[in-house]
């Protein structure tokens, strides 16, 4: 919401923990939205916002805290098909943000190599 009446920007600033506030962006007057693109899964934001013009600051917003949500993984892993040399892996897409899958491969649960990547919605 804008509570400024004279303000020429608004000043917003970003830090991620045991960085120092940083000015992530300045955007005109009357504008209360901004889109922050390449936030890591599972990561803490802090954010905050002033009013200025050519000769005064605003006292900071409120500091918004954001934890982004963890990449979920895939889930119910089965295999079909199985014959004696081939079988067809098949798993649940709990995701809308994966660009692709990448297939490991173990002979004993403990020391794994990529078999292949898939790409998203492939059947």
């Amino acid at each position: 919401m804008d509570n400024s009446t004279s303000e020429n920007s608004f000043v917003v600033e970003y830090h991620g923990g045991n960085q120092n506030w940083q000015v992530i962006s300045t955007v005109g007057m009357d504008i209360t939205t901004l889109t922050v693109i390449d936030l890591q899964p599972g990561s803490t934001h802090y954010f905050r916002v002033k009013a200025t013009n050519s000769l005064y600051e605003s006292d900071y917003s409120n500091i918004l805290q954001l934890s982004m949500p963890v990449f979920p993984a895939p889930t119910d892993l089965v295999a079909d098909s199985v014959s004696f040399s081939s079988l067809v892996l098949n798993w649940q897409d709990n995701s809308d943000y994966e660009d692709h899958f990448v297939v490991e491969i173990s002979p004993d649960g403990l020391a794994w190599t990529e078999e292949t990547t898939v790409d998203t919605d492939v059947i």
